[in-house]
């Protein structure tokens, strides 16, 4: 059994020049990685939209801004901590243990975190298939002789419009960005 797990010497440099390349190629990976996940954890903590106090709100309605912003703001601490710092730390739980959140609400922000970040997985999958998607159908609509059919020209005419602008992501973080703003702002 020994024997198996024996390279020989070219073998063996083959695999460290292997293991160099991989690791520096994660390392420049996990560089720019890190820099969107700390964008995204930056972006919860200023959720809701802080254009959203300059309409007119009653101090209840303010009181459950700043609520929401605090829950927010735990979000993109347990983010940071679980997926940017990759440190130990539990600032859900600890909110919890210190009863500045019950048992219960422990549970929905570690799942809500969790939810953020299988997300973001899909949301890098099938922004690239979406941008592309959107510049075929867009490529349709500002075509001259394109006519909506009659049937669709008044219930689809908001849509129509979105495709005869330009693509309105940047990247996936922006869409990304997007969803979760559109979701934080639209609750409250």
């Amino acid at each position: 059994m020994r024997q198996l797990l024996t390279l020989d010497a070219g073998s063996a440099n083959i695999i460290r020049v292997l293991n160099f390349v991989q690791g520096n190629r994660l390392l420049i990976m996990n560089t720019q990685n890190r820099e969107t996940l700390e964008k995204i954890a930056e972006l919860m903590a200023h959720l809701p939209s802080d254009g959203l106090l300059k309409s007119d709100l009653t101090s209840d309605q303010i009181a459950e801004w700043e609520k929401c912003r605090k829950v927010q703001l735990l979000l993109a601490q347990q983010w940071r901590g679980r997926y940017v710092s990759n440190t130990p730390g539990y600032p859900i739980e600890e909110a919890g243990d210190r009863g500045e959140i019950t048992k219960r609400q422990v549970k929905l922000y570690l799942l809500m975190v969790s939810e953020l970040w299988e997300r973001w997985q899909l949301v890098q999958v099938v922004e690239p298939s979406f941008k592309k998607w959107f510049e075929l159908v867009h490529a349709e609509v500002v075509a001259p002789d394109f006519q909506a059919p009659v049937s669709d020209q008044l219930s689809l005419e908001p849509l129509w419009r979105m495709f005869r602008g330009e693509y309105p992501f940047k990247s996936d973080f922006d869409f990304f960005a997007q969803l979760i703003k559109e979701e934080v702002d639209d609750v409250f």
